[in-house]
Order: C-alpha cells, then structure tokens, then sequence
C-alpha cells in the first residue's frame, strides 16, 4: 500500500495501475484495506465515488467488480481463484484466501517501536523494520480519494512519531550516527518537518561532525525560507549556540581548521548568508572601516507592490527568487548579501566609491528587470556608507 500500489499472488505482480482503470483499482484497495469489516453497500459507492453524483451506483459499482475481477484473471491463470465476493448485501474482499498488507504490518511494529515498556532495542529493531515498509505516502495515486488521504495521514503522523522517539532512544544511547540514519531516511519522506531537522543537528553535534552540521544548518534555514518564506533562525538558534560553544572542546590543527573553513566549492557572484551570518560580516567590516578609513556600502533592495504596497506572498516567493539570483549573479565575489524579510534583501559592498556601488545595484535591478517583467512588483534600492 506504501508508494507504488501492487498486489502479488502466487509470484505474480500487478502495479502501475493508471488512466481508466484507477476507479477498479480504488475498488481493490478499498476491499483489501476494509477486509476485516462490513461496508454497507451505500458507503461503499460513497467512498468510492468521493461523495460525487452517480447516476446508477449499483450497477455502476457491479461493473467495476466485473472489471476487477478481469483483472485478476492474469494473476491466476487457472481462474479459480475468486477475489471478490458478495455477502450479506454488499462486496467484500474474499476471506478464505491469505493476505499480507504492508501498512498493517508497518502499523504493528509502529505499535512495538511506541511501546516504553517494551527494551529499548526491540523498539529500536521494530522502527527499522517498520522504516523498511514505509516506501512513500500509503496510496499515493488514489490521494484524491477522501478516505485513502485520512489514511495516509495517519500513517504519516505514525511514522514521524516512531522516527522522533528512537532517534531520541539513539541519541539518548550515545549512537549518534544511527540517529543520524533514522533522521536523513525520515526526512526523505517529511522534509518539512522542523523537530527531524533539530534531531539531525542533534546528532551530528554530538558525533562532532560540525562541518557536516553548519551545513544542515544553513540548508535547513534555506529550506524554509525558499518553500515557506519564513525564518527559523529562533527554533535553530539552541543547536547553532551548541555548535559554536563545543568548537572549543575539540584540537585541530591551522590547516584542518583552513580545510573547514575553506568554501566547497568556492561559488561565482556574492557571498549569500542567512542575516545572523551577515550581522556579524557587518560588524566585523564596520571596526575594520573605522581603523583604515576605507569605504564600504550597505545596499538594501525592497519589493513592494505598484502602488508601494507590500506585495501579495503569491507573486512574492517567484520575485523575491529571481532579486535573489539577480543579486549573486551582478555583485562581485567579495560583496555579501543575505535575506533580511521576505520582501528585502540587504548587500554589503566593501572597497566601492559611491559611484561603483550605485552601478553595483544597477546591475542587479537590470538583471532583475529582464528576468521578472511581467510580475507588476517594483524595485527599489537604497545605498548608505557604512
């Protein structure tokens, strides 16, 4: 039932089901997953209709059993074998024959895996088991179906919920490159799922794996900001602190510490950073200009509506991408630029006269411009010296 829906008798194999025959293979699925009760006729042509009109549902429904049972002839090429049976008023899945489902074993270790009371190493083999089994969304083709997308929720929230606690047991136990394991297979399937990125970053601060932690740190805070734009620097802010304070109990030499710090690979256009990273640039830059006199601008670029309003977030996230690219791509590899809302994004230009900076964020709202013609948004530009 997870990913790809199949169904095996005997070593043979139907899948890829599409096109015309999805309603016969909603059918199935919904008999197999349904197998241990009975449906009411009416709540049968309900479910499968999706609560839409149909004009003749019992006969509309004896075809698609008809159909399904054609179907089923290539699986049992004796065609003994009858799947489908009509009972006590309506159809069920035939009982007499054996049949394993993966999400109702994946149920039952779930079911060990959130069991305290059980050692913690079963519970730990059972989520393995049960991550096995979870291969994708449950029904993934039939999600327009009300029913088969209540399931696959709560097999969802299930499996984030055993993922959570043993990569709690794990980290608990000091095995943090298993928790690291549980937490990259999880984020596979639940990518936007905030607490498995905390718990990554758990584990790779407690390997010492810091390289590999700054980096899923500024990924996460990107994959958020490009899918939501939003900011979770708050809810990182904890393991960005633990990661800056265990630098100290750890010995490198200069060149390991050259290696960490060295950019892989070294990227054409400006430095992008998240604004934490940008704040301390800026401080850094402003102390250095105040004891050599040199020059630096600070550039800040503002979408806003025709009318300078602030723009609507739909045609926001497209436009706020391509200032982004824009900005990158125009400034030089000693410039600096981070996001600073969702509609402003701020640059730093070291060593520019005014003249050179103004020219700077020409090129960006040129570049911009041609990129973006048609969104109805305005860019504005704003430069001060540092």
């Amino acid at each position: 039932m997870f990913g790809e829906f199949s169904i095996t008798v005997n070593g043979k194999t139907l899948t890829n089901f599409k096109g015309k025959t999805k309603r016969i293979w909603m059918l199935v699925q919904y008999l197999i997953a349904h197998r241990r009760e009975t449906v009411p006729l009416d709540r049968l042509v309900a479910d499968l209709w999706n609560g839409s009109a149909c004009g003749d549902p019992k006969n509309a429904l004896k075809n698609l059993v008809y159909r399904a049972r054609a179907a089923f002839r290539e699986l049992s090429s004796s065609g003994k074998y009858q799947f489908i049976v009509f009972e006590d008023g309506t159809y069920h899945w035939n009982s007499e024959y054996g049949c394993e489902v993966d999400a109702e074993r994946f149920e039952a270790l779930c079911a060990e895996c959130l069991d305290s009371s059980r050692p913690e190493e079963d519970r730990i083999a059972a989520f393995r088991q049960a991550a096995a089994l979870y291969r994708g969304d449950y029904l993934q083709k039939s999600s327009w179906c009300a029913w088969a997308a209540e399931q696959s929720e709560k097999y969802k929230q299930t499996y984030q919920d055993c993922a959570e606690r043993t990569c709690g047991l794990l980290l608990n136990l000091g095995r943090f490159d298993e928790a690291a394991v549980v937490c990259r297979g999880a984020l596979t399937f639940l990518p936007y799922e905030l607490s498995l990125h905390c718990l990554l970053l758990q584990a790779y601060i407690g390997s010492g794996k810091r390289s590999l932690a700054f980096d899923h740190y500024n990924r996460t805070k990107e994959l958020f900001y490009r899918a939501f734009c939003i900011d979770v620097s708050d809810q990182l802010l904890p393991y960005y602190r633990q990661l800056v304070s265990g630098g100290a109990q750890t010995r490198a030499d200069l060149a390991a510490i050259q290696r960490d710090l060295a950019e892989k690979p070294a990227g054409r256009g400006a430095f992008f950073c998240d604004y934490d990273i940008f704040r301390n640039i800026y401080r850094a830059q402003a102390r250095m200009v105040s004891r050599t006199g040199g020059r630096v601008f600070l550039a800040l670029f503002t979408l806003s509506g025709e009318d300078g309003s602030a723009p609507e977030n739909a045609a926001l996230y497209s436009a706020a991408e391509k200032l982004k690219s824009a900005i990158v791509s125009s400034l030089r590899r000693s410039d600096v630029a981070a996001p600073y809302s969702t509609s402003q994004f701020v640059a730093m230009l070291p060593s520019a006269a005014y003249e050179d900076a103004q020219k700077a964020a020409d090129r960006v709202e040129k570049r911009f411009r041609f990129s973006c013609r048609r969104s109805g948004l305005l860019l504005t530009t704003t430069l001060s010296p540092i």
